[in-house]
């Protein structure tokens, strides 16, 4: 695994809001997938036609300090949910998504998540045999990366 943030391959995914249940669960349907950012031979982790994001409730330990949780509709399986972590910029989080390999290794990957609440979108970039639980990477990840729409950091 390449620690150069520039050369990081993934895949972004573009939802469009389906349904809205206010306080409880966003249903998004996939509007576009883009493998520009992706090198196409990569055993990589497939979102489905469907997504959803809810609100954290603070149930599980793992995902502590999480402000959502996201739910991959394609196939249900427990690995395919994950907790939605902020940034230093407003509206973008980070999680990780495992996988089986085709080789039955399981992987771990690094996925962004950008809500664009104006256009009524979320974007989601999984990262090509990438994780990171290290802070200083990641922000340097995020201060580098090629953003749907460039967000500006908060304010401290």
């Amino acid at each position: 695994m390449s620690s150069n943030v520039q050369n990081l391959n993934f895949t972004r995914w573009v939802y469009g809001l389906n349904y809205s249940c206010p306080n409880t669960f966003n249903e998004f349907i996939l509007l576009n997938r883009v493998d520009l950012f992706s090198s196409l031979n990569a055993n990589r982790y497939e979102l489905a036609l469907r997504v959803q994001l809810e609100p954290h409730k603070g149930i599980n330990s793992k995902t502590k300090g999480a402000k959502m949780y996201f739910s991959n509709w394609f196939p249900h399986d427990p690995k395919d949910e994950t907790g939605m972590f902020p940034t230093i910029f407003d509206n973008i989080y980070f999680g990780d998504l495992k996988f089986l390999a085709i080789d039955g290794e399981e992987k771990k990957v690094l996925v962004l998540f950008q809500i664009l609440k104006e256009d009524e979108q979320l974007i989601i970039d999984v990262f090509d045999d990438y994780y990171t639980s290290n802070i200083k990477k990641l922000n340097k990840l995020l201060n580098s990366h090629s953003w749907h729409k460039k967000s500006t950091p908060r304010s401290a």
